[in-house]
């Protein structure tokens, strides 16, 4: 009924039905960038350097595009729009570096292109996360896979 009451509609059945058999909670629903940094606190035995990358990678390049998003709700072309995002910056880097205008140039200034190694990397430190909420039945598919 509290989700009847706070939506103004009834849940999608097969919702209702995926949540109940995954044992979830159904008041609530938790977002992308609620599960990356509650996951990345839950990583005890990291070594510095992984955690600062897991964490550079989470602040950088997935929460700006997937935090508002709900963990269930997670697709495929969410995760194209964050390399999507990437390109545009190195786009953005790449002009500015090339203009003579030094205000445009300031912006971008100690900021270095994000290559391909580092586009894998961030898909890893996505898909480690989404594998934990795998075995967490927070979700059914792992779309970084």
């Amino acid at each position: 009924m509290a989700t009847v009451r706070q939506t103004r509609s009834l849940p999608v059945p097969g919702e209702v039905r995926r949540k109940v058999g995954t044992g979830q909670d159904l008041d609530r629903t938790i977002t992308v960038g609620e599960y990356l940094q509650g996951w990345l606190a839950g990583r005890k035995n990291l070594r510095e350097g992984t955690r600062r990358s897991y964490a550079d990678h989470i602040r950088l390049y997935l929460y700006p595009t997937l935090g508002t998003i709900k963990l269930d709700r997670l697709r495929l072309g969410h995760v194209e729009a964050v390399f999507e995002a990437i390109d545009e910056l190195n786009d953005t880097i790449t002009r500015a570096r090339d203009s003579g205008d030094l205000r445009l140039r300031a912006r971008v200034k100690g900021r270095r292109l994000i290559g391909p190694a580092t586009k894998q990397r961030v898909r890893a430190t996505l898909r480690a996360a989404l594998n934990k909420a795998i075995k967490q039945r927070l979700i059914e598919v792992n779309v970084a896979a």
